[in-house]
């Protein structure tokens, strides 16, 4: 069996190999998108290749299976170098919203293999920020998510018919697999 260390260079930049110097795997963002030589067999990668999407799919799933409302996802990557996608979900109450976090985070890491670059307003539970590099997540309260109306302040974005493609790619998260 073979061992794997990781090292963090940077928030973008993560090297990992296995303890005998084989099969590097490198990960580096480049204008808002994941460049990589070899990543995670995943049985979503071959939905088409496009990491951020998956991401973004997969933490929409999530948090339906949490019972979050008014789940959009939107393309940002022809406006904004800050991510690809946005996820913005509703929940009811400071326990649902964390909830749903801890949804999208274990069915990320599991799905995707990849870890939140950082989080922010879990403490709290009316608005957590979930940043995986070029997914961007954020789970709100409805009166935090009126107030601050993303969608309107991204509307110029693609929003994604995130439900269809999950049907269509055979998607299923943890909960759905039970």
């Amino acid at each position: 069996m073979t061992e794997t260390t990781q090292t963090v260079f940077a928030p973008s930049v993560v090297v990992t190999e296995d303890t005998l110097g084989e099969n590097p795997t490198t990960f580096s963002r480049s204008q808002g998108n994941i460049q990589r030589d070899t990543l995670f067999n995943s049985p979503i990668d071959e939905m088409d290749g496009d990491e951020a999407k998956q991401i973004a799919l997969i933490a929409a799933q999530a948090a339906d299976d949490r019972k979050g409302e008014q789940i959009v996802v939107v393309q940002v990557t022809a406006v904004s170098y800050l991510a690809d996608y946005f996820v913005v979900v509703s929940g009811f109450s400071p326990v649902q919203v964390k909830a749903i976090a801890r949804a999208i985070q274990d069915e990320v890491l599991e799905n995707c293999g990849r870890s939140i670059l950082r989080q922010e307003g879990f403490a709290e539970g009316r608005w957590i920020l979930q940043d995986y590099g070029d997914v961007v997540v954020h789970i709100f309260m409805p009166q935090e998510r009126e107030y601050y109306n993303l969608e309107a302040f991204w509307g110029h974005g693609e929003k994604v018919n995130w439900r269809s493609l999950v049907s269509i790619a055979g998607l299923s998260t943890e909960s759905e697999k039970i």
